[in-house]
């Protein structure tokens, strides 16, 4: 498990302004949303994503800020935060971490672990399995099929790659418990844009990019409009 160190409010604020070379989060609380985006450009630059609900910035090496454009940035703010806050889904350690200095209250923005977009060979470097084998895998636990790249597969091709070493099947055994307890669109899984690549105490991992996209944010805000 990696080093917690606990350092007090003042002195994280000093650490952050300091890194940020002046920029401040607080700024940004009552700032309407077309100067929010000025402040950060200012002082970050261009966005380093844009989507229709959130802004991402990047910080510096390590970590990036997701600014909510409207309602359903801030519904995906608040799963991210939620996700951060329970116990089992951080244990399995699939989505980027949630870090200091993230709205919690309003989800305005959440401050997150910053991850490069993940390529195809990456999850055979890092997990050992083709981007295929992870997609199949995912369609058969969530039980759905993509008709198109990726039909499910057979009993004994799923217990074949989970009983394979758990250095590199680890990916797959937290992907059936979390498809398995949380709630979140299998086809978004099956996406390589929604997957990036973190480099983390024990070396790179796979992770999901977007954890705020639940299904319930996908119903109450995409699917009804």
């Amino acid at each position: 498990m990696p080093k917690q160190i606990i350092i007090s409010e003042s002195q994280y604020n000093r650490l952050f302004e300091a890194r940020m070379d002046g920029f401040r989060l607080d700024a940004l609380r009552d700032l309407p949303f077309s100067k929010k985006v000025k402040y950060c450009k200012e002082w970050l630059g261009s966005p380093i994503g844009n989507g229709t609900s959130r802004m991402v910035f990047q910080l510096d090496d390590y970590s990036c800020l997701k600014l909510a454009k409207n309602q359903k940035g801030i519904a995906q703010n608040e799963a991210e935060i939620q996700n951060e806050n329970d116990y089992y889904a951080k244990q399995l350690g699939l989505f980027p971490n949630v870090l200091n200095g993230t709205d919690e209250e309003n989800a305005l923005w959440v401050i997150s672990e910053y991850v490069l977009p993940a390529k195809e060979k990456d999850f055979e470097r890092v997990c050992g399995f083709p981007w295929e084998t992870v997609c199949r895998f995912i369609a058969t636990v969530g039980n759905k099929r993509n008709k198109n790249y990726f039909p499910k597969m057979t009993f004994e091709e799923e217990l074949q790659v989970l009983d394979i070493d758990g250095q590199y099947s680890y990916l797959l055994h937290r992907l059936e418990d979390y498809i398995g307890n949380y709630d979140m669109p299998i086809r978004d899984l099956m996406a390589l844009r929604n997957w990036g690549m973190c480099n983390r105490e024990d070396g790179p991992e796979m992770v999901v990019l977007d954890s705020g996209l639940t299904n319930d944010v996908g119903y109450s805000y995409y699917m009804r409009q």
